[in-house]
């Protein structure tokens, strides 16, 4: 299998660790893939152009992170970051959408902080705010974390891209104030993080993106 995505060692790309937590790192071969750079043929395997995108053995390709992973769940027999059935399926797909969203947010507060001209300061504001609420519901959360789960995966992987986002990106400012604290108030989500992160699927190198 390829995997071709855009890698970055500073936040945490949660179909990798899926793949490592699944036992199945080995059969995937590592695609660096820049979408928007003029010749990326990207397009071959996924009509949208977009990554994450995992091309199968057989030439299939599956497209979007949360169905990549649960692909790759599926090829190992223990224990499964996607449950079967009931509540504990719902509510892991429900973490991993309120994940999805806040990744979705902070990616739009920062398009926003790029545009040029006046900045729609309350669109920012609104971003903000969804921001901060996820990151509650993530601090309430956080005893369903155990087992491990897309959902507690996706959250490590959000938490860990608003730790890159604060400050400074390639010396272009973000839309998250550079002292901004999101482990303040939250000490069981901090406490998890911290501890999650030490996870080998957590910890391991990937190429920098350019």
């Amino acid at each position: 299998m390829k995997l071709r995505f855009t890698p970055n060692p500073d936040y945490i790309h949660k179909v990798l660790v899926v793949a490592h937590e699944a036992g199945v790192i080995d059969r995937i071969e590592v695609v660096p893939t820049y979408p928007f750079d003029a010749n990326c043929d990207l397009g071959d395997d996924n009509p949208l152009g977009k990554v994450p995108t995992l091309v199968l053995d057989n030439g299939e390709a599956l497209y979007g992170g949360p169905v990549i992973c649960e692909y790759l769940d599926s090829l190992h027999d223990g224990p499964k970051m996607f449950p079967a059935s009931g509540w504990p399926r719902f509510l892991a797909l429900r973490q991993q959408a309120l994940a999805e969203g806040l990744f979705d947010a902070l990616t739009a507060m920062d398009i926003e902080r790029r545009r040029e001209g006046e900045q729609r300061i309350d669109h920012v504001e609104r971003l903000w705010e969804k921001v901060v609420r996820g990151l509650d519901e993530m601090d309430e959360d956080v005893p369903t974390y155990q087992p491990l789960t897309i959902g507690a995966i996706c959250s490590a992987g959000v938490l860990s891209r608003i730790d890159y986002r604060i400050g400074v990106i390639g010396g272009a400012p973000t839309a998250i104030p550079a002292d901004y604290q999101w482990r303040s108030g939250r000490p069981a989500l901090a406490a998890w993080y911290d501890e999650v992160r030490k996870r080998p699927s957590m910890r391991f190198a990937v190429p920098r993106a350019r």
